[in-house]
């Protein structure tokens, strides 16, 4: 367990530092974390499967920030405590957008200064 997904986004980076470092490639990452258990209230709405396909859109996230600011970065998805876990009843993909835009989705990141598009 960590206490944050900082102190986790920073403990994957110093991951990949090591690692570029000891076989000389880039060490630039990006990294995007799913808050576990998504949704608090309701511990088993969302599978393990469903997480990847959370992470991953977090992961577009502090993908789009990488391509700006061409330096490692972080984005964590946390649900609000009293969502209804109906909402994301389907397609994650787009029921996380879907979430993030209407802010039922918490999004926390490394450059909170920068706008994700999540089109």
């Amino acid at each position: 367990r960590h206490r944050s997904s900082e102190e986790f986004a920073l403990k994957i980076e110093q991951f990949f530092f090591t690692f570029a470092d000891k076989y000389r490639v880039s060490p630039t990452v990006a990294i995007g974390v799913a808050q576990y258990p998504f949704l608090s209230q309701s511990k088993l709405a969302i599978t393990t499967t469903s997480m990847i396909n959370l992470n991953c859109l977090a992961l577009f996230g502090a993908t789009q920030i990488l391509n700006v600011t061409n330096k490692s970065c972080w984005v964590e998805i946390a649900a609000i405590d009293n969502l209804q876990p109906a909402f994301l009843d389907g397609d994650l993909w787009v029921q996380g957008k879907a979430g993030i835009n209407s802010g039922v989705i918490k999004v926390k990141s490394s450059n909170p200064d920068l706008v994700i598009d999540w089109s």
